[in-house]
């Protein structure tokens, strides 16, 4: 166990094929079981996979994509969990950082992620990192029915899921 971590050491790098067993298991103990099966399966395709180490361990991961609509890039957080010996050391910030560093770079400015209602935790680290919510009506006019659409397909957001929005300036 690792409670007496005061300030540990973290660092990010890109995650590989070695990481999925610690993915899988960090999933298994922060989500429901059907998220837990659907991570497992978006994981096969070798998503783009941002993972914080602590003493050479997997303490977090983060899962995103580029999507291209209307030649527009726009970057979308598929997730993003901290093993529940490392929360509250700031690791999924830092995660959430690096991943905005990497869609700035790419010249990505709208980029999205989808919450469950309720997760006040997520809700609150989003709108730290400038994120806010965006009702599904707001986003239907800011993209268009139809593009919107096929973006809540990509997302693979549920009823039940809150969008979060940020413009990277």
């Amino acid at each position: 166990m690792h409670e007496n971590i005061h300030a540990p050491v973290i660092s990010i790098r890109l995650g590989n094929k070695e990481d999925r067993k610690s993915i899988l298991d960090i999933c298994r103990l922060s989500f429901r079981r059907v998220y837990t099966f659907i991570a497992a399966q978006n994981l096969k395709s070798n998503p783009h996979t941002i993972i914080a180490e602590v003493d050479g361990k997997v303490a977090g991961f983060l899962v995103s994509k580029t999507i291209l609509l209307k030649n527009q890039k726009l970057g979308y957080i598929f997730w993003l969990a901290t093993h529940p010996d490392y929360r509250r050391h700031g690791i999924a910030l830092r995660l959430m950082s690096s991943i905005i560093d990497e869609f700035r770079t790419d010249g990505i400015r709208n980029v999205f992620i989808a919450v469950e209602r309720g997760n006040k935790i997520g809700e609150d680290l989003f709108s730290k990192c400038g994120f806010y919510r965006m009702s599904r009506k707001d986003f239907r006019k800011r993209f268009g029915i139809w593009s919107a659409w096929i973006l809540y397909s990509r997302f693979l957001l549920a009823p039940h899921e809150m969008i979060f929005y940020n413009y990277l300036k």
